[in-house]
């Protein structure tokens, strides 16, 4: 057995020389290595200088970076966290709130000034002097990933509060399931990440693949959506917001949950879908009339699709765009029973926004309804959103006023 362990050792032995030999040849030429692949996100040419791979993640943000981004001056700290591109970063001795989700919390195609995170940290300059307020948001996650993060930065951050903004990604367009695709990478994420601290295996990876693709959704038709599961299911969503608390609990850490407002009226459901048939061809011709403010032959276009598909989406979000824009009442409840029954719809439906009151009741942990506080607002939601899932400047404000009530009703 000695004799067979001594020949391999024998036979490997060049190699483990080459490899010491270019490891320090890489390490004396002062090759500035990269752990993680740049990730093109989405079609912005400077993402890759934002976003990089991540095992356990995904992806994540690029730590002490600053990049134009969507049109966006954008600036990280050491933590890979969207920070203010010019004020100085400075560790105030006041309490740290730290504030997780996706690019609602980012600030999607929005001024570092105009996020939540941003205003909440003014509003809250008074009775919680020297605060300082993290924006951990990250375009794309899910409560998944917001997990996994917060069991990452929690002791780097060292946080006295978290806040939770999540779920519209939960239920997205995806096309597959986060907690399966999480159980069948395991295996293979120490073995990356163990390689990972190589400058021949960075340099490799480099030179070959410098850049990694990147799409948070596929572009598939209402059929195969309709075959594949959503992309985090009610109850891995339930049972990611549960662990998120019990960390936090056993921190000794408040935490509170934002339960994410959405428009369900927005234009892109009106999409024309894949494929051919009647229902189709009636949703086309929908759209078309709608868009040249031909009312009669949109009410008798929703009668034949009354006939044929009176349970479908695009029937109930076509009837509630006439009565929206025709100036007349109940339109909002037929957007309400297209976004409960479109498969993907990119908010959170009934059953996620039950689950986390329900949550939020049995944890001890304040529920800050966003969605409701939108719906009662004077502006109206078509002002307090960009799209149909992320905040406006004035609707962050609501969100940022809300949560000041909240943590001053329970803290």
């Amino acid at each position: 057995m000695r004799k067979i362990l001594k020949n391999i050792l024998f036979c490997l032995m060049p190699l483990i020389i080459l490899f010491a030999l270019v490891e320090g040849g890489l390490h004396l030429s002062g090759f500035q290595g990269n752990r993680f692949y740049s990730i093109l996100f989405g079609d912005d040419r400077n993402s890759p200088m934002l976003f990089q791979e991540s095992p356990r993640l995904w992806w994540k943000l690029f730590p002490n970076t600053q990049v134009s981004f969507l049109g966006i001056e954008t600036r990280t700290d050491e933590y890979g966290m969207r920070i203010h591109p010019s004020t100085p970063v400075v560790a105030n001795k006041g309490p740290r709130i730290l504030c997780l989700g996706d690019s609602s919390t980012f600030g999607w195609r929005m001024d570092y000034e105009d996020t939540y995170p941003y205003l909440l940290e003014k509003a809250l300059q008074d009775s919680l002097p020297g605060v300082q307020v993290f924006n951990g948001g990250v375009p794309g996650y899910t409560s998944h990933q917001n997990l996994h993060q917060f069991m990452q930065l929690v002791d780097q951050v060292e946080p006295d509060y978290v806040i939770l903004y999540t779920g519209n990604n939960d239920v997205s367009l995806a096309g597959s399931n986060d907690l399966q695709k999480f159980k069948e990478a395991e295996s293979l994420i120490g073995v990356q990440e163990f390689f990972n601290h190589f400058l021949s295996y960075q340099y490799l990876k480099q030179k070959l693949v410098p850049v990694k693709p990147f799409k948070m959704l596929g572009v598939l038709s209402l059929e195969e959506v309709l075959k594949k599961p959503v992309r985090v299911g009610l109850p891995e969503f339930t049972d990611n917001l549960n662990q998120f608390l019990e960390v936090a609990n056993k921190k000794g850490i408040p935490a509170f949950i934002i339960i994410a407002p959405s428009n369900p009226g927005a234009p892109y459901l009106l999409e024309i879908p894949n494929g051919t048939g009647k229902v189709n061809e009636l949703v086309s011709s929908a759209g078309k009339f709608l868009k040249e403010s031909n009312y009669n032959e949109v009410k008798k276009v929703i009668v034949r699709l009354k006939e044929l598909a009176p349970d479908y989406y695009r029937t109930k979000f076509i009837e509630g765009q006439l009565l929206k824009r025709q100036g007349q009442k109940g339109w909002l409840p037929l957007f309400e029973e297209a976004l409960e029954l479109h498969p993907f719809p990119s908010r959170l439906k009934k059953a996620y926004i039950q689950s986390m009151i329900d949550l939020g009741k049995k944890m001890q942990a304040p529920v800050i309804n966003a969605n409701e506080a939108f719906k009662k607002s004077p502006i109206g939601l078509d002002k307090l959103m960009i799209d149909g899932i992320h905040p406006s400047k004035e609707g962050n404000r609501i969100i940022s006023r809300n949560v000041v009530k909240a943590m001053e009703k329970n803290l």
